[in-house]
Formats: C-alpha cells, sequence, structure tokens
C-alpha cells in the first residue's frame, strides 16, 4: 500500500504542461499529499477512503481524507514510527526508541493501548524491541523485532487487556529465527516470510507453534519476499 501510495503522491511529478480544448476540461489532477506531510511520512495504511500516516520530527500519526488532506489533530506517538497496520476497529503503530506497540481507536481517534515492547533474550544475547513489522488479527498484534539494540524476536499483544502473552517460540532461533521476517495477516492465521534469506522461508504461527516451509523444497516460496493474503485463510507467495 505504501509503494501504491507512493506512486500517486511521494514520487516527482514532470512540470505541468498547460491544456486546451477538451484536455483542459477532462484534464483529472490527482491528489497530492502536502509537501511536509510528504517528507516526514515512514508508514501509512488504509481504512475505507481514509489514509493513516505515521510521521516522524514530531512522532505522530495523522489522519488524511480521500482528497489526502489532513483532517482533525495528529495524535502523539512514543517513539519513531517504524511499521503500521490497520482493520476496521483499529490501528496500530510500532516505533523504536523506545520500541513501543500503540493501538489507536479511528472512529473516536483516540489511543486505546500503549505498550512498551519486553525486553528478553534471544540464546543469549539481549532481544531488540525495535518493531520491524506489525499485523493484527481480532484479538491481538503480532509485532517481529530486530535492529542495532539486539536480536530479533517476536512477540504477541493482547489489545484488549493490553497484556503481552509468551509464546513458546520467542527466544530461542532453533525455533523460530526472527531476523527479517515479514508479518502477514490471512483470515485468523499469522504468517511470516524471510527477507533476507535465500532461499526464503515461510512461516504459519500460531499462539503453540510454527509451521515452517522451506525455500529449498518449494519453487514458489523460494524468491519470495513478501506474500498475499487469500480469503481462505491461505496466502500465495
Amino acid at each position: 500500500l505504501f509503494a501504491a501510495i507512493g506512486v500517486l503522491a511521494f514520487g516527482d511529478r514532470p512540470p505541468a504542461q498547460p491544456r486546451t480544448g477538451l484536455a483542459a476540461i477532462t484534464a483529472f489532477e490527482p491528489p497530492t499529499i502536502p509537501a511536509d506531510v510528504r517528507a516526514r511520512a515512514r508508514a501509512v495504511a488504509q481504512i475505507d477512503d481514509a489514509f493513516y500516516l505515521a510521521l516522524t520530527a514530531p512522532n505522530e500519526l495523522v489522519r488524511l481524507d480521500g482528497q489526502l488532506k489532513p483532517t482533525g489533530s495528529g495524535l502523539a506517538l512514543a517513539g519513531t514510527p517504524t511499521a503500521i497496520t490497520a482493520n476496521s476497529f483499529a490501528i496500530v503503530v510500532g516505533t523504536r526508541s523506545p520500541g513501543t506497540v500503540e493501538v489507536v481507536q479511528p472512529a473516536e481517534w483516540r489511543s486505546l493501548v500503549r505498550r512498551e515492547v519486553p525486553e528478553g533474550m534471544v540464546n543469549g544475547s539481549a532481544a531488540s524491541t525495535t518493531v520491524v513489522s506489525v499485523v493484527l488479527t481480532a484479538s491481538h498484534a503480532w509485532v517481529t523485532t530486530g535492529g542495532d539494540d539486539g536480536s530479533a524476536d517476536i512477540r504477541r499483544l493482547n489489545v484488549f487487556s493490553g497484556v503481552w502473552e509468551p509464546l513458546p517460540y520467542s527466544g530461542d532461533v532453533t525455533e523460530f529465527d526472527a531476523r527479517g521476517v515479514r508479518l502477514r495477516v490471512a483470515g485468523d492465521s499469522v504468517w511470516g516470510v524471510t527477507t533476507a534469506t535465500t532461499p526464503s522461508t515461510l512461516f504459519k504461527l500460531s499462539e503453540r507453534r510454527v509451521v515452517e516451509y522451506g525455500g529449498h523444497s518449494n519453487g514458489a516460496i523460494a524468491c519470495a519476499r513478501d506474500v498475499m493474503p487469500l480469503l481462505s485463510g491461505s496466502v500465495a507467495a
């Protein structure tokens, strides 16, 4: 989605040429994000015809209407935004410095939950708290972490209680190596795909276990860097 809106609003546009006659009447100028907002944008999500941009300097979440015009005031974020996701009832923003997950209710435009990503250990090394990917199911926000502050890991936040719930494979790379894993949701299922390994690996994640589909034995997965969710709850690589 961020790439798609980039074509519309973030990319360079050639100088406008004068139009005459019918062309002047029927010409359509696509809406563009204000330059000051565009320069600060780090992540974007969409709900219906509204766009939600996570911005830096200052760190905040802003709402744009269908014409890409800011509406209302921004919501302050605890850290530098690194990832965002949304569904019909909530927006979730992940940050770094500090690493946090913030759940926002779009209809009332207010923060429901803000939690720091818990510290931990990954096979004897400190776990990173920098959010690199986030997805939202009906009840939980799932995040992968990774950065200069520690080793990559995975976390799961109950968005109703605000409690981080343990995953049995978190902190153990022999069970699940979270390095460079991009998360996606399909139905009620959470999936992950590696973005920095060759061949790629696809994971199906649950609260109890990880199912791994290796690219060594599946050509469709071998070069994948992302997956497309399907209504069936599965994904297409």
